[in-house]
Parts: C-alpha cells; structure tokens; sequence
C-alpha cells in the first residue's frame, strides 16, 4: 500500500453482493450506471485502459476525476482519486466470486495524519461505505429500509 512520509493511512472493507463479478464491474465501470449507486454525479470515461480517466461531475463542488492504475476486467480497477481530499489517493476494487455472490474488497489508502487529513479520512470512510451499500442495493434490487 501506499507508505511515505507522513502518509500511509488506509481503511479497507469487504461486502458481499449477490451479482456476479461481471454485473459488479459494470456497475462500477460504466458511466450510466454509476449515479444510480453512487452520488448524483454525471460520469464520463475517457477509456476504460490504464491511463484512462474517470471524471466525477459534481452538482457543487469541483469535479472529481480518477486515473486508471491497474485494470483486470471482472477482477481488479485500481485508481488515483481526486476528491476533496489534501491530495490524490488510491481506490483499489478486487472482485473475488463465491458461489451465487460477489466479494467486493474496497481500499482506499494515501491519507495523511494532520487534521486536514483526519477530517478527510473520516468523511471518505463514511462516504464510501454509504455508496457501496447503495451499490449491493442497485444489483440486488433492494431498497433501503
């Protein structure tokens, strides 16, 4: 994981979502679908390649954006994300298929330890776990409760 100086922090969670890997990768990959789990955004992929990038238009705020680092299809998206945070971190998705569900390993890591950073890692942290339980929800055709 990223380590460095004054850098390093990192929060990782599982969450298992009864979809197959490949209907997982496309909700997370493909443009169209990501405001339905996500934020209100309006997605754009450039190309979906390593050295691709995402771009995150927000309705306030600037946009985020995110470059492609690693890509297996169905398996592994590994991007730098550019948020709100002091300065870009790592997003890393691993899709691993166990019987009728998917395995979803999400880090995200590269945080930092001053206050600036505490405040962001906390916000992410509750953010993303948010999104990916509006993420199972969207595959499994559930609603929140």
């Amino acid at each position: 994981m990223a380590k460095g100086k004054g850098r390093g922090r990192e929060f990782f969670f599982e969450i298992l979502i009864r979809a197959t890997p490949r209907q997982v990768w496309r909700a997370l990959v493909d443009p169209k679908r990501i405001p339905k789990w996500s934020y209100p955004v309006r997605a754009r992929l450039d190309r979906l390649a390593i050295g691709g990038t995402f771009t995150f238009a927000c309705e306030e705020g600037p946009d985020d954006s995110a470059e492609i680092l690693d890509l297996k299809p169905e398996k592994v998206l590994v991007y730098r994300w550019s948020s709100s945070e002091p300065e870009p971190t790592v997003v890393a998705y691993f899709l691993i298929r166990e019987g009728r569900y998917t395995k979803l390993i999400f880090a995200n890591y590269g945080f930092g330890h001053t206050k600036e950073w505490d405040r962001a890692y906390e916000q992410d942290f509750l953010g993303w776990v948010e999104i990916h339980l509006k993420l199972k929800r969207h595959l499994e055709g559930t609603r929140a409760r």
